[in-house]
């Protein structure tokens, strides 16, 4: 259907007035375009590759992990070399060159198309229709790509810049091939699609501006009720993201600011408010309450992290055992072969180094998670709640912390601003995570309970290292989150219960007005997902239904 209109559209007997002049003018335009990027992608290729023969020695390169001149350095040559030409052969054959120039006209348009409204709605719903199919197919890619891109430029900027690159002349010269050709050639492509979506917002405003030049009064109203109709054409996914003029000014501050200090500004926000915070709330002297909260601190995270160290070498012990067992990406070739044993080399320090990577990360962010979850409600629950007298609490904060509203005030206002930017920096991945955690011990419970590993105790092993491993450790990580959010609501639920403590009116009334203008402090990112009590409890509950209707499912297919 999407070829028939196309077509239909490009019919150059139609609605040009001189086909023949048009399309030389049009081709003459295309080829100006086209003919620098089909060169520059056609010497991509070439440039890359002679980062390999210049600086073979290079730590960028994979076989450079072994002693240069062993044997293991030489195979991992032999298997580095075609893949890299391999990936990079389509640019070599085609580069994003067309077979046949289209045949469509930027000018030269035949009057009569602008002079009947069935020609206009014809036209308009043809270009929807074609902008929508190209959204469908590519509209998903728009983002991944956007951040691989982004990432890119932000990493030989920085190695430019940083001067780690000054010293080595075939690395330099890549990079300064990568930025331009990266950054300006996604921010071009960015900048059309949202000028397709600005034409197609002022063309539906010129019809209602232009309305009196239809004699006919059928026609005034048909163009009116198909303008209210008409929705702006543009390129992206639907419901997804929508290329606007504004996304390729987007993408150039994303690249400028990066996110390095976004992470850099939560960390260091989170350590100083704990440090002022202690230093300035704490009873003296501090001993006694550091020395709770490192206890507390260090049975949680040393258990986490004797179970993550030890984690990569279980999963790695599977490749050592049983080198040849389907899932592993090796076995794809003939066992004993050369392409085997070279796929092997480069497999397992993949492998391993992918899972320490792994292990350290959620280590880190565990352990950052720990400390949030271990200041945090205390001081939500204890600190400025007004539940319990301030001098009959028992607790390490002063009661001097509730006696003026002033310092509530400050202090969940700040508790405010570090959650809220840590679910903007992390909240967009809780979603995710949960998806993959879920389908990960769905199917590992699948294999368990089915019987797909009995014979195989070392995957039987793994997988019951999984499931708890997995399902225990996010639950407990929503059900801290939620109690978080639970804290947060107990404590502005307080504030009301408690401002007969004040006798100064003024401080009655400014708590109130406070705690009508406070919300919940949560972990979650603002409009998608907020993790509540009750998150914990649907992800174990999803975890149970989805893994009996897959037996269901797969007992019914058997």
């Amino acid at each position: 259907m999407t070829q028939r209109v196309v077509q239909n559209l490009l019919d150059e007997a139609k609605w040009w007035h001189h086909p023949s002049t048009s399309g030389e003018q049009f081709n003459r335009a295309f080829v100006r375009i086209t003919l620098p990027v089909n060169l520059g992608l056609n010497l991509l290729p070439f440039i890359i590759m002679s980062h390999i023969a210049i600086s073979p020695a290079h730590p960028n390169h994979f076989p450079n992990v072994y002693h240069r001149g062993s044997f293991l350095y030489y195979a991992a040559y032999v298997f580095y070399l075609p893949a890299n030409l391999y990936t990079l052969s389509p640019l070599l054959r085609n580069g994003i060159s067309l077979s046949t120039s289209p045949n469509g006209r930027r000018h030269a348009f035949k009057s009569e198309l602008a002079q009947r409204p069935e020609n206009i709605s014809i036209v308009y719903r043809s270009l929807q229709l074609i902008t929508t199919d190209i959204s469908f197919l590519f509209g998903r890619l728009i983002l991944p790509i956007q951040a691989v891109f982004g990432q890119c430029v932000i990493t030989s900027a920085y190695f430019l810049i940083g001067g780690r690159a000054r010293t080595d002349t075939a690395t330099l010269m890549i990079f300064w091939t990568l930025i331009p050709f990266t950054a300006v050639s996604w921010t071009i492509m960015l900048a059309f699609s949202g000028i397709i979506y600005q034409s197609a917002n002022r063309c539906i405003a010129s019809w209602k501006s232009g309305a009196g030049r239809w004699e006919r009064g059928e026609d005034r109203l048909y163009m009116k009720k198909f303008r209210m109709s008409c929705k702006p054409i543009y390129i992206g996914y639907p419901g997804l993201i929508t290329v606007t003029p504004k996304t390729a000014l987007m993408i150039v501050q994303g690249i400028v600011r990066g996110t390095t200090r976004d992470l850099a500004r939560l960390w260091n926000c989170g350590i100083k408010f704990g440090q002022s915070f202690v230093a300035k709330w704490w009873r003296h002297p501090p001993t006694s309450a550091q020395l709770t909260f490192n206890r507390s601190f260090l049975r949680i995270t040393r258990p986490a992290n004797l179970a993550l160290n030890l984690l990569p070498l279980i999963i790695v012990s599977h490749v050592a055992v049983f080198p040849r067992h389907p899932i592993h990406f090796p076995n794809v070739y003939h066992p004993g072969s050369l392409l085997y044993y070279a796929a092997y080399v480069f497999y397992f320090p993949a492998n391993l180094y992918t899972l320490c990577y792994f292990t350290q990360y959620v280590k880190l962010v565990f352990q950052a998670y720990t400390y949030f979850i271990l200041l945090v409600v205390p001081i939500l629950r204890n600190g400025i709640s007004l539940i319990i007298p301030p001098r009959q609490r028992r607790h390490p904060f002063k009661y001097d912390l509730v006696q003026r509203p002033e310092n509530i005030f400050l202090t969940y206002r700040t508790l405010q601003l570090i959650m809220k930017d840590m679910s903007f920096v992390f909240g967009r991945l809780i979603a995710p995570i949960q998806v993959v955690f879920g389908q990960c011990v769905i199917t590992s419970a699948y294999f368990l309970i089915g019987g797909g590993a009995r014979d195989d105790s070392v995957t039987s092993m793994i997988l019951w290292i999984v499931i708890p491993f997995t399902a225990v450790s996010w639950t407990v990580m929503l059900a801290f989150s939620g109690i978080i959010y639970q804290s947060a609501n107990r404590c502005i639920a307080s504030w009301k219960r408690g401002a007969g403590w004040w006798d100064n009116g003024e401080d009655r009334n400014y708590m109130k007005k406070f705690r009508i203008s406070c919300k919940p402090i949560y972990i979650g990112y603002p409009g998608l997902i907020t993790v509540t009590s009750k998150t914990a409890l649907m992800f174990v509950q999803g975890i149970v239904r989805g893994t009996v209707r897959t037996l269901l499912a797969f007992k019914k297919k058997r």
